[in-house]
């Protein structure tokens, strides 16, 4: 989500709905760039890629064992999200002792996500990230996609060790008197 009041909007609204504490960090963004093919080819792997980049960092810092994320059954053939794209990230995820979790993999359809949220009245404002590219998917199959792929787990494994080499993973800022 771009902006930090939308940001805000929408932990304001999980925190009426989540019964434990949480706490928020601010963290910058990994990007990963785009891995050896045109931009039109990408669809929305870098950028995915890049924050599973900064997941893997957090959980790093914070000693967890789990990344979940959001990818959902009818999403599945986005590049990011086909089987092929998972088993790798699962694979790659393992490697680093992190277990990836995708919690809502079999939800079918756009319309019984939401549906969910506002059953639990959550609004459906960031169902979906808002990229500020609205890249459309490759619609990638076959070899290529599996080039994509591998070129990008690639460069998020290259991404991860280099960051692990480094102390500490995630670095503290403060923000008018909060730590961050």
């Amino acid at each position: 989500m771009t902006g930090l009041e939308r940001v805000r909007s929408r932990i304001d609204e999980l925190k009426r709905t989540i019964p434990i504490r949480c706490e928020w960090m601010l963290v910058a963004e990994q990007s990963l760039g785009r891995p050896g093919m045109q931009l039109n080819e990408l669809g929305c792997i870098s950028c995915h890629f890049g924050y599973f980049a900064t997941a893997h960092a957090i959980a790093r810092e914070l000693a967890c064992a789990n990344i979940a994320c959001g990818f959902v059954q009818y999403q599945n053939s986005w590049v990011e999200q086909t089987p092929y794209a998972v088993s790798q990230l699962r694979k790659l995820m393992a490697e680093h002792g992190i277990n990836l979790v995708l919690p809502v993999a079999e939800i079918a359809s756009k319309s019984e996500v939401e549906a969910e949220l506002l059953s639990n009245k959550l609004s459906i404002d960031s169902l979906e990230l808002k990229c500020t590219r609205q890249q459309p998917d490759p619609g990638l199959t076959g070899n290529r996609l599996r080039s994509l792929i591998d070129k990008g787990i690639k460069t998020l494994r290259k991404t991860i060790e280099a960051k692990q080499a480094t102390k500490p993973a995630l670095e503290r800022i403060e923000i008018s008197g909060q730590t961050l």
